[in-house]
């Protein structure tokens, strides 16, 4: 809910979270985050908080189309990740159309699309459980 009372679905904009709920979180960083951390928390002075989703495709390629980056694997930011995988499937995806000799473009999507599945999904797993571990103290 935002300071208004309004019950939000997604996100609670900066200046909009609850003072009291703002005041809780203070007082939790300074109880338990590394000094430098709570530091950061306590100054922050207009807060906002956002959903962190985990979304994944079944497929990438779709005939002579594919899509990569963050269109297939939106992943949680602590893997920090996201740029290097958007540049793994570019990469990877312009050497397996020129090792197809750039003729055989469905082919080369083909070939290309299951190892970048793997990896997106190994990725979104790796956020899962780092999230699970830093708030859950689940491994």
């Amino acid at each position: 809910m935002d300071r208004y009372g309004k019950q939000r679905e997604f996100a609670v904009p900066q200046g909009m979270v609850s003072r009291d709920f703002v005041q809780q979180q203070k007082s939790i960083a300074e109880r338990i985050l590394p000094k430098v951390f709570g530091q950061l928390v306590v100054q922050t002075n207009e807060p906002f908080i956002q959903m962190i989703y985990d979304l994944s495709v079944p497929r990438m390629s779709f005939v002579r189309v594919c899509i990569l980056g963050d269109a297939a694997f939106v992943l949680r930011p602590h893997t920090s990740a996201g740029i290097l995988k958007a540049a793994t499937n570019a990469v990877t995806l312009a050497n397996s159309i020129t090792n197809s000799s750039n003729i055989d473009v469905i082919g080369a999507l083909k070939r290309w699309e299951p190892r970048q599945i793997e990896l997106g999904n190994n990725l979104k797993y790796l956020g899962i459980s780092l999230g699970n571990r830093s708030q859950f103290n689940q491994i």
